[in-house]
């Protein structure tokens, strides 16, 4: 069966909703269209892995470090970069928002070096 990534949780994970449970789809990026293998079941969610993608999401990108399916050290690598500004910006617009109740349009300033900036 197919599902389809309609957004990201906090930690970059991709949902979709299988027999009408949220289930947590890792190295899933928004508009994916993937065939899932559930790993894990829980009460009220699901983690999911991809056995197969049907449709890649035009925001997907290639992750430049080797290591990124294997390490699990870095997040959103397979996002574009431009996608996951916008993830992250919203992301903290949600938080202002929950436990602050501001409401505020985040500016967000672009790196120039939007890799290994952290490598130090």
């Amino acid at each position: 069966m197919k599902y389809e990534i309609t957004s990201l949780n906090d930690q970059g994970q991709g949902i979709t909703y299988v027999n009408d449970k949220i289930t947590f789809v890792n190295n899933a990026v928004i508009d994916d269209i993937v065939e899932l293998e559930i790993i894990e079941e829980n009460k009220k969610f699901n983690i999911a892995n991809i056995t197969k993608f049907i449709k890649k999401s035009s925001k997907r990108v290639e992750a430049f470090c080797p290591y990124y399916d294997l390490c699990g050290g870095c997040h959103l690598q397979n996002l574009s970069y431009d996608d996951t500004i916008d993830f992250k910006k919203k992301k903290l617009e949600n938080i202002f928002h929950k436990y602050a109740n501001i409401d505020k349009d985040i500016e967000i300033i672009k790196c120039d070096n939007n890799k290994n900036y952290r490598n130090k």
